[in-house]
C-alpha cells in the first residue's frame, strides 16, 4: 500500500468512528425517550403494542435494533483502526491518528 492509500483509509476509519458514535448517542437518545412514551400508555396498550409491535413498542424495538447494527460497525471500525495501527510503521503515525487510537483506548505500537 502507499502512504496516500493508508492516510486516506485512517481519514475514512477516523471520519466512520466519529459518525457511528454520534449515531449511537442519537439511537440512545431516541430509545430513552421512546421508553418514557411508552411507559404513559397504559398496560394493555403496552402488552398489546409488543405482541402485536405497533406505536411506540414497534419504533422502539427498530431503534434497539439499529443501535446494536451502529455498535457492532463501530466495533470493526476500531477493530481496523486496531489493525492499521500495528500494521503500519511508526514513522506513518500522524499526532492525530495517535491522538484518535488513544482516545478509543487502542494500542499504538512503537
Amino acid at each position: 500500500m502507499s502512504s496516500e492509500t493508508i492516510e486516506q483509509y485512517k481519514v475514512e476509519l477516523c471520519l466512520g468512528v466519529e459518525n457511528l458514535s454520534a449515531e449511537i448517542a442519537t439511537h440512545q437518545a431516541k430509545i430513552t425517550l421512546l421508553e418514557l412514551e411508552h411507559g404513559r400508555a397504559s398496560l394493555l396498550l403496552q402488552m398489546l403494542g409488543r405482541w402485536f409491535t405497533f406505536g411506540p413498542a414497534e419504533e422502539l424495538d427498530w431503534v434497539r435494533f439499529k443501535l446494536r447494527l451502529s455498535q457492532r460497525e463501530l466495533a470493526q471500525c476500531k477493530a481496523q483502526l486496531e489493525i492499521l495501527a500495528i500494521t503500519i510503521s511508526p514513522l506513518d503515525l500522524t499526532p492525530e491518528f495517535v491522538k484518535l487510537l488513544s482516545s478509543h483506548s487502542l494500542p499504538v505500537s512503537n
